[in-house]
């Protein structure tokens, strides 16, 4: 397989290493590397964390849903590549960010948006949180529970978006190097 003319997508809660190991693959490979948009959004919003906590639901949902714009207009404009986030990542934080604002409605036409972005890969790769290492950057929420929580809610969701041409990996924990060692050993067989 030509993995030039291929998307290549990691899934999971922070903290887990998506955008370390997909730098370090898209490096590997020499394929472009797309990070997530939700950081930009948030800048041009001048919103931090701390500000999204304080918002009520519905204005959570409009961030959310501009972030949504944000990766789909990524999507288009780079449809090959490494992309350290999916639409999956996106819709769970929006679902727990937002849950009493998200009517059953619009529900499905996130879950319609995130299923044509998964097809679209030809691997995902999901990074499951084990520890909680505690790193903060700003812009990543903290806490052992909100991340478990988000952990949970990607190991739910991924059992109810099970498709024949959605190809979602489980990583092994362990190092970086055994990691991509397991990445690049999947791969050869695509």
């Amino acid at each position: 397989m030509d993995l030039t003319k291929v998307a290549i997508g990691f899934t999971g809660t922070g903290g887990t290493g998506k955008t370390t190991t997909a730098k370090l693959l898209a490096e590997h490979f020499g394929l472009p590397f797309h990070t997530g948009v939700s950081r930009s959004v948030f800048e041009r919003r001048h919103i931090t964390e701390a500000i999204q906590r304080d918002q009520t639901p519905k204005q959570n949902l409009e961030l959310q849903m501009a972030i949504f714009q944000a990766r789909q207009e990524q999507i288009y404009d780079n449809p090959y590549g490494v992309f350290d986030r999916t639409l999956l990542d996106h819709l769970i934080y929006t679902l727990y960010r937002c849950g009493p604002a998200v009517t059953q409605a619009k529900y499905h036409i996130l879950c319609g948006d995130v299923l044509s972005d998964l097809i679209r890969h030809a691997v995902i790769f999901y990074c499951p949180m084990v520890t909680f290492r505690g790193s903060s950057d700003g812009f990543r929420e903290e806490g052992f529970g909100y991340r478990i929580t988000i952990d949970l809610m990607h190991r739910a969701m991924q059992g109810q978006i099970a498709h024949e041409d959605i190809h979602i990996i489980l990583l092994p924990i362990t190092s970086l190097k055994l990691r991509m060692r397991f990445i690049k050993q999947h791969l050869e067989t695509l």
